[in-house]
């Protein structure tokens, strides 16, 4: 019954994430969905993979890591080696050694500390670390993010840490019941995303690739304004994430 609730539901986001990348005139293989496994039971996880689910998302670090542990016992070896994890929550410096032997992509670097931080464990490691630049699109001040204005600046300073490798941008939208209402702020980070990208043509530089916004709630218009990374978790497993 919990794999076919969440069968049913992963269909439905397909779905909707198709119609959204045809509306936008975008092929759909341009769009990668992460399964946010916050407040999921472990059986709802496992029944998302059993239904194709490589791309799993978690907010909290030792969260992630007891759903590591969970799946590597639940799993088959070869399931679990498919599967590819993303903190996109906010990154303690002293929580940075706990995550890197298993994170695909930190999806909220947002300070010079963390990222020398990253840099020195992932030497340590002999192991990069993939990431994108969180950015505060909402100026909300209760949430993480570096202000719009500060990301060349860091984006700058990354420069000195080459094993913490740029890979694009995140944002998050402010909580609006009408998705509509949303659109400005991922525009705004999409206009951001497109200036950095045109400041590394002019230079060389290998362009961004991933621009990470949109949620249950709003991953449609997100797709929209050039999404190329939704993280879904409601959507696929309930609740009220």
């Amino acid at each position: 019954m919990v794999r076919e609730a969440v069968r049913l539901r992963l269909a439905d986001v397909e779905r909707r994430v198709c119609a959204a990348a045809q509306r936008s005139r975008r092929r759909r293989e341009e769009i990668a969905v992460v399964c946010v496994t916050k407040q999921a039971a472990i059986e709802q996880v496992c029944a998302a993979v059993h239904c194709g689910v490589t791309e799993l998302g978690e907010n909290r670090v030792q969260e992630a890591l007891r759903k590591y542990q969970q799946l590597q016992a639940a799993l088959s070896p070869v399931q679990f080696q498919r599967l590819r994890w993303h903190l996109i929550g906010h990154l303690q410096t002293n929580k940075a050694a706990k995550v890197l032997p298993w994170v695909h992509l930190i999806q909220s670097v947002d300070s010079i500390p963390l990222a020398a931080c990253l840099q020195a464990r992932a030497a340590g490691s002999g192991r990069p670390v993939d990431v994108l630049i969180q950015v505060n699109i909402s100026e909300e001040t209760q949430k993480f993010g570096i202000a719009a204005a500060s990301a060349g600046a860091l984006i700058s300073a990354l420069r000195a840490y080459p094993l913490v490798r740029l890979r694009g941008l995140m944002g998050m939208a402010p909580q609006v019941e009408d998705p509509e209402a949303a659109r400005p702020y991922f525009r705004r980070l999409r206009r951001l995303f497109d200036r950095i990208n045109d400041e590394f043509a002019a230079t060389g530089r290998q362009p961004l690739a991933v621009l990470s916004m949109g949620m249950s709630h709003d991953f449609e218009t997100a797709i929209e304004e050039g999404a190329t990374l939704v993280r879904v978790g409601t959507a696929i497993f309930g609740g009220s994430q």
